[in-house]
């Protein structure tokens, strides 16, 4: 900043010095006001667009016939970092070129900009076209030798350029951009000459860290001025070009489930980026508008629904329309045609100005040379607006997917009118640039680490306010037996998560650094346009699943020399289906029993049902232990429509597993190590599930005991479905 401050103070000198001395004949100087559209900039972004600035000068002494125009050059500051991309393919500290240009007369438009500056519909002619070619020792420089006839001097004629190619100015932190040596004509009284700055890019981050809030807080202003003694007198040299705001109003989430395990369902929640300002989301250039959407009334234009991404860009070559697109005044060549039906297309009227006739651009244009200082690669950028989604967290086999393509809708009418599109870019780097565009393969997200999914803007209203919302589809495995993951896939117990901001994205001060004049990405030490701080919004949760259970207690079990316990569960996820409004899915899994109890310390004898107060036969009082046992599952996955049964007992006839009934025979369940009486609780890996037990003893008279275990799961307390439509069983389990 002590850079920028000492050779700002040092150019208001020059200014200062500029306006007391002009010469006696005062007319021979211009003068010149200095405004802007004052556009909207992403408070995220390092490479927006500032405003055009433009100087509009009238008055002077006119170039005479057969004289050279004299060489003027116009230095602008900003109070941010410039990063307009370098175009030169060999650049030095000297004649580091940009993409920043002067155009001089608006060319190609057939726009009058105002009642003093009438429609030109000049043809564009570069500075470094083979009919305006650079001074023999002055690269970026020409020269133009006046006709003597008013508004001749810039007509795209040959030898008559009309746009000049701006360069970096040393030591000035990167603030400052210089037009050497620009032929300025002086207009002659009642004539005007405007002069318009465009494809200045600025550093939003520098000025708000990333972030303004909701508040227009953020301002960007320019400095223009004339170092070349006595050429331009200005009214005013310092504008406000632009406003910065938020691009993302607001990231949020959706959350799903938790599902239960055995029979989940698809939805694995969502993550939505609301837009900031209208025209925040952009798309890479007019070619993605043209190709996917058609103009509506002379304002507006209407997605039609396609994903077509244009491998070749289009000239975006009328100065002042508004576009609003990444790319900035380019011009290209070759490898570029004029918009169609016509340029500049219906939508695009400049801002401010009047349009008054919309013709096709002027056959004999000429386009910017690929040579010299690469003026070909101005306003050009790398991509779209481009959005992260991280993906985190997600459980193992859920086998969660995000589509390849997402739709924008207007978000100021409850997001029903869809009025652009994203797309997938497959194999982008780690900062979300490069990659191809994916419109048809969903993209798998990873079950062992985070998935960073990149977007792509193809199609974006630039008059409505856009959200999109990016849904996750689930698909798991239901394997309840698996291990790993513990307790069964898909995985219970695990919270997917998301997270959303712009891309590409960069730390500031990273190598090289975003937040400074770069070529553009893949060159060599380049970088996209645009780029982005790397604010990624906090975490979102999305989709979970909880073990697929049903839970029966029964509530008195006994077992020792006197008394067994025998208990029967039912997998009743077998039913009559749909045809009589059953809702149930027939599901398996294998069945724990958990004992809860107590058992005699000292003696071992036996524990009658009866004896529940602790005391002996002979009345006296023994001590009674902890007799919870370790849990046991069965070997076994039960059936639908079928049972598992287990005996509760010490002895042999508690012994269901293969060892005691024969290979293939056992259901895995062993009798206990010693005698118990109290609870049993068992949870079987399906959802729904009835069970008794029997007590019986070979004490005469006592007989057989039998009740119904009780179910203890209760769907009014969570999200599990009724097992029918019938009203009856809605809460069964």
């Amino acid at each position: 900043m002590a850079d920028f401050r000492k050779a700002l103070y040092a150019f208001a000198l020059v200014v200062l010095i500029v306006g007391i001395t002009v010469p006696a004949s005062a007319q021979s100087t211009p003068t010149c006001n200095v405004f802007s559209p004052n556009s909207i900039m992403r408070a995220e972004s390092y490479t927006d667009l500032m405003g055009d600035l433009l100087i509009q000068c009238t008055g002077g002494t006119p170039t005479a016939n057969g004289q050279a125009v004299p060489a003027v050059t116009l230095t602008l500051f900003t109070d941010a970092p410039v990063t307009s991309k370098i175009t030169d393919p060999t650049p030095t500290s000297q004649t580091a070129f940009t993409e920043a240009l002067a155009i001089v007369d608006e060319p190609n438009s057939s726009f009058a900009f105002s009642a003093a500056i009438p429609a030109q519909k000049s043809p564009v002619l570069p500075c470094g076209a083979v009919a305006a070619p650079y001074d023999a020792n002055s690269l970026g420089v020409c020269s133009i030798v006046s006709t003597g006839v008013a508004g001749a001097t810039y007509n795209g004629s040959a030898g008559h350029p009309n746009v000049f190619q701006g360069r970096l100015l040393p030591n000035t932190g990167g603030t400052g951009i210089q037009f050497v040596g620009m032929p300025i004509d002086p207009p002659g009284p009642g004539n005007t000459l405007l002069i318009r700055i465009t494809n200045i890019r600025i550093n939003s981050v520098a000025v708000t860290g990333g972030n303004v809030g909701n508040a227009n807080s953020g301002l960007v202003h320019a400095t223009i001025g004339a170092t070349t003694p006595n050429s331009l007198s200005f009214l005013n040299n310092t504008v406000q070009t632009s406003t910065i705001r938020n691009g993302l109003l607001s990231v949020s989430g959706t959350t799903a489930g938790p599902w239960p395990q055995c029979n989940p369902g698809t939805s694995g929640g969502s993550i939505t980026v609301v837009e900031g300002f209208p025209s925040a989301f952009k798309t890479r250039n007019w070619a993605n508008m043209q190709a996917n959407g058609l103009p509506n009334a002379a304002s507006d234009w209407v997605y039609q629904g396609t994903v077509v991404n244009p491998a070749a860009d289009l000239n975006q070559n009328v100065p002042g329309a508004f576009y609003a697109t990444e790319s900035g005044f380019m011009y290209p060549g070759s490898n570029a045609f004029d918009p169609t039906p016509q340029n500049a297309p219906v939508g695009t009227t400049p801002t401010p100005g009047t349009a008054t006739t919309i013709n096709a651009s002027p056959a004999f244009s000429t386009p910017f040379p690929s040579t010299g200082t690469g003026m070909s690669a101005a306003g050009t950028v790398s991509n779209g607006t481009r959005f992260v989604f991280v993906f985190s967290n997600v459980p193992v086999g859920s086998r969660a997917t995000v589509p390849a393509t997402v739709q924008l809708r207007n978000a100021q009418a409850n997001a029903v009118v869809i009025t652009g599109v994203m797309v997938n870019v497959a194999g982008a780097d780690a900062n979300g640039a490069g990659g191809a565009i994916n419109t048809t393969t969903a993209v798998a997200l990873s079950e062992t680490g985070s998935t960073a999914v990149i977007y792509e803007v193809l199609f974006s209203n630039f008059i409505a306010i856009e959200s999109a919302t990016v849904p996750v589809t689930i698909n798991p495995l239901v394997n309840l037996g698996a291990n790993p993951p513990v307790n069964g896939s898909p995985q219970i117990g695990v919270t997917a998560v998301a997270q959303a901001g712009f891309a590409p994205f960069y730390a500031p001060g990273a190598t090289p650094n975003p937040g400074l004049t770069q070529p553009l990405y893949p060159l060599t030490g380049g970088l996209p346009i645009p780029r982005f701080v790397n604010n990624l919004s906090s975490t979102f949760n999305l989709f979970s699943f909880t073990k697929c259970a049903c839970d029966l207690l029964f509530p008195w079990v006994v077992g020792d020399g006197q008394f067994t316990t025998s208990i029967v569960v039912a997998n009743t996820s077998r039913d009559p289906g749909a045809a009589f409004s059953f809702t149930g899915a027939p599901q398996t899994g294998r069945v724990t029993f958990w004992y809860y109890g107590t058992t005699k310390s000292a003696s071992g004898s036996a524990i009658s049902a009866i004896d529940v107060t602790g005391a002996g036969a002979s009345g006296t009082s023994t001590n009674l232990v902890d007799a919870t046992y370790v849990p046991q599952q069965s070997s076994i996955l039960i059936p639908a429509g079928s049972y598992i049964a287990t005996v509760v007992s010490p002895s042999a006839a508690g012994d269901t597993s293969d060892t005691a009934l024969g290979a293939g025979k056992g259901n895995g369940i062993k009798k206990l190590p010693g005698n118990f009486a109290g609870y049993v609780i068992s949870q079987a890996e399906f959802r729904y599930c009835h069970g008794v037990a029997s007590i019986n003893s070979n004490i005469p008279g006592f007989g057989v005991q039998t009740y119904i275990g009780l179910v203890m799961d209760n769907n009014i307390f969570n999200t599990l479905t009724p097992r029918t439509t019938n009203l009856g069983e809605n809460f069964e389990q």
